[in-house]
């Protein structure tokens, strides 16, 4: 039997299939949790094999304990997208916040959003949450749904806003529990982002400009924030009172030193492999 390392060579490599298998032995014989969520996410994106939503759900739920909260964020956008399984948007918002508690700061990006839209919505198929980067909780106008387009049903749209309310306490929450690491600047990014401006604008009860404006600053100097380098641009007479060094902002900008961060909010680096910690103490059966 191929260990783990092995079997991640044989993926990075490009020889997926054996790679899937290997995955697939370790899981069911050595209840490894990080070659089940590998082989999930195989499953998932159609890798090694033909796409199978059904087996990427039975790989997920098997390293569902696993530290990190990747296997419940995709079990997640499953249920969100019927994919696999029925449509079920309170189950999603659950595994999202299992995923939280796990340390998946993909979970805690889409509650965060979440929680600002009050609702349970499709972090692919809102593309206008890639452009705004939103702060201000909004609350639902029946006259404009925001999941409308090709195929929108109005029952599953009703049914996305039951499941969660829009809070800002609950959404800065979300943010603040973000745990940076040096992996992941574009999560450090978002988090100064989004909490940047929830204290310029007083989300959550706390109305600080000051801190939020350095926030952004710190958001597009240290993380590269195009988002929050344009807000402060934009907003330059408000910095400059916050002494701002909008100088700085414009020679990196014209260095072209400045890029989008937010993306999808909350949508998994599908390029990677997470490599997950094994719980011994959690059989798997695959």
């Amino acid at each position: 039997m191929k260990s783990l390392t092995e079997a991640n060579v044989l993926f990075l490599t490009g020889k997926h299939k054996e790679a899937l298998d290997a995955y697939l032995c370790l899981a069911r014989d050595e209840h490894d949790e990080t070659a089940a969520m590998n082989a999930g996410y195989m499953f998932h994106r159609g890798i090694g094999a033909m796409r199978d939503y059904h087996k990427a759900m039975e790989c997920y739920v098997a390293a569902s304990m696993a530290e990190g909260g990747a296997a419940c964020y995709n079990m997640a956008i499953l249920y969100l997208r019927g994919q696999g399984v029925p449509v079920d948007f309170a189950k999603a918002i659950e595994l999202m916040q299992r995923a939280a508690q796990l340390g998946s700061n993909d979970a805690k990006l889409y509650l965060g959003m979440a929680y600002i839209l009050g609702c349970a919505y499709d972090p692919v198929e809102i593309e206008c949450l890639s452009l705004i980067p939103f702060c201000r909780v909004i609350y639902r106008d029946v006259s404009v749904p925001l999941l409308a387009g090709e195929g929108f049903d109005p029952d599953l749209e009703d049914k996305r806003y039951e499941v969660i309310e829009a809070d800002g306490e609950e959404a800065v929450a979300a943010y603040e529990s973000i745990r940076p690491s040096d992996d992941s600047p574009r999560a450090a990014g978002i988090r100064l982002l989004m909490l940047g401006k929830a204290a310029i604008e007083g989300l959550g009860g706390e109305f600080n400009p000051a801190d939020g404006y350095r926030k952004l600053y710190s958001a597009a100097v240290n993380y590269q924030s195009a988002e929050a380098a344009q807000y402060l641009l934009a907003n330059a007479d408000i910095a400059k009172t916050y002494r701002i060094d909008l100088g700085r902002l414009e020679l990196l900008s014209s260095h072209g030193y400045f890029r989008p961060i937010t993306g999808n909010l909350g949508t998994p680096r599908s390029h990677r492999v997470p490599l997950l910690i094994p719980d011994e103490s959690n059989p798997i059966s695959i």
